[in-house]
């Protein structure tokens, strides 16, 4: 579904709305699920809620990510890159509130950092990628 329009439609959407100066979201149709909520990928839905607060830096980044974060319990970090894959899970702490991350293996590109709670509650951030 995200390949209706082809993949380099899909990628320049996902580009696109990281540059774009008056915040338009270019999803494509299959994107929204029955209750018009984003998807990240099929099995992903983000919702509204909060699970505290992220901080991302630098971005665009090179080589390293700082993430500072408040959360009230443990939490799941996940990155996806503009395809909707998965680049990479980890545990957050509720003690620790600030984590780096190493993104030297990372391709150019649009990426979602998500974390989310036992409940389910997402939080997301957008970050590029610039070597």
């Amino acid at each position: 579904c995200p390949y209706t329009e082809g993949t380099g439609v899909y990628q320049a959407r996902s580009i696109l709305s990281a540059y774009d100066p008056y915040g338009t979201e270019y999803l494509n149709p299959c994107e929204l699920d029955a209750e018009n909520n984003e998807r990240i990928m099929q099995n992903n839905a983000v919702t509204e809620e909060s699970v505290g607060s992220i901080n991302l830096y630098p971005n665009p980044a090179q080589e390293e990510i700082t993430i500072e974060y408040f959360i009230f319990d443990n939490a799941d970090l996940a990155i996806y890159n503009s395809l909707g894959e998965q680049v990479l899970v980890q545990k957050l702490y509720a003690n620790a509130q600030k984590i780096g991350i190493n993104i030297s293996n990372f391709t150019n590109g649009v990426y979602v950092c998500m974390i989310t709670d036992a409940f389910g509650n997402t939080q997301k951030v957008k970050f590029n990628v610039v070597k």
